[in-house]
């Protein structure tokens, strides 16, 4: 089994977006060889309500000592800022416009970013794309929309969400903030990773997003593990499909230009 690097790369954190007196952060991950001039930029999960911008850290450090930089962002979330999943999309939107209009800081091409994430956070990733929410004063002249998607069990119907909690916090405007309800043609490619014992956001939504969006021109990669509930593809529940998504990942990174084979 590979090992986590703990070298290759250097992480520092910067404050990206300021509202209500709210700071919010991204820690960024730069390889010391940057073999790409995509990057990805990597929302944690947690219902919208919890979560912490280091849960996908384990990712960017594998990516960013394979030469690719690495974004994860804070956003808001309502156990500690009473927010709402728009509050959370806007934020996500406002991450990709500081990425790509910092472009040059960090050593990227803007038109190459990439976005992803987990359960709630492929929800607001998916949402750059397919619900893009704009911020009061924002630079709207910037869009959202990334290069391509990596995502890990999403919530991309919320809809179908199988929690009263997450349902209610969407105050009944649960259609709005779906990408499944609107998937349109154009999108970018995308990866998900999703495991076929997941009870909270059941696979077969995720392969109705699939055939939706495949119909529609897209390319949409489905991976499914066997056995797999939600919240499988953190390292720390199981280090060997950890490794083995990251390098379906690779793979898939590979195949559509965003990351060089070594």
């Amino acid at each position: 089994m590979e090992n986590l690097p703990d070298s290759g790369y250097t992480c520092e954190t910067v404050l990206y977006k300021k509202i209500n007196r709210i700071e919010l952060f991204m820690d960024v991950y730069q390889p010391d060889n940057k073999k790409t001039d995509a990057s990805m930029v990597l929302f944690f999960g947690g219902g919208w309500n919890n979560g912490d911008r280091k849960a996908l850290s384990h990712f960017a450090r594998v990516f960013s000592a394979k030469g690719m930089t690495v974004f994860c962002p804070d956003y808001r979330i309502r156990s500690l800022h009473k927010s709402t999943p728009f509050d959370s999309i806007k934020d996500a939107c406002s991450a990709m416009r500081f990425v790509k209009s910092n472009a040059e800081r960090f050593g990227i091409n803007p038109q190459n970013a990439g976005a992803g994430g987990g359960s709630a956070g492929g929800h607001v990733a998916l949402c750059t794309f397919f619900v893009p929410l704009d911020e009061n004063g924002e630079n709207s002249t910037v869009t959202p929309e990334p290069a391509f998607f990596t995502l890990f069990n999403p919530a991309l119907d919320t809809t179908a969400l199988n929690s009263p909690a997450s349902y209610a916090l969407f105050e009944g405007r649960n259609a709005e903030a779906s990408p499944f309800h609107h998937l349109k043609p154009g999108a970018p490619p995308e990866i998900i990773f999703h495991g076929s014992d997941d009870k909270l956001v059941p696979l077969d939504c995720i392969e109705r997003f699939r055939d939706k969006s495949t119909e529609m021109g897209n390319y949409c990669e489905l991976v499914v593990y066997p056995g797999q509930g939600h919240g499988f593809f953190h390292y720390a529940k199981n280090p060997r499909i950890f490794f083995d998504i990251a390098g379906n990942m690779e793979k898939f990174l590979i195949s559509k230009n965003f990351l060089n084979s070594e």
